[in-house]
């Protein structure tokens, strides 16, 4: 069976257990996600760990190479409460943008 990463248009990670393990991020995070931002692949970063902020999880990601922004990343916390009464859908993430 063979890939071809040309129709892939968009990827969504869960971040513990994928992208690291405990306080060990596992390798070959970097090469990944400089494939994704050269093949131009849209991505977001999942959790169902709500203890801690979108902000915590970019700062984090962004200390082990990972580029993301508060867009890429939906916790539990932030996915939950969606649709809740008195909590309107937000509204979605804009297109993933690679400056060259």
């Amino acid at each position: 069976m063979s890939i071809h990463f040309s129709s892939i248009r968009a990827v969504i990670l869960d971040m513990d257990g994928v992208l690291w393990r405990g306080t060990e991020v596992l390798p070959g995070i970097g090469e990944f996600f400089a494939f994704v931002e050269q093949h131009r692949i849209a991505f977001a970063l999942a959790t169902n760990n709500s203890t801690k902020t979108v902000d915590a999880y970019v700062e984090h990601l962004n200390s082990v190479g990972v580029p993301a922004g508060p867009q890429h990343v939906v916790t539990s916390a932030v996915g939950g409460g969606a649709g809740e009464e008195g909590h309107p859908h937000p509204p979605p993430p804009p297109p993933a943008h690679f400056e060259r």
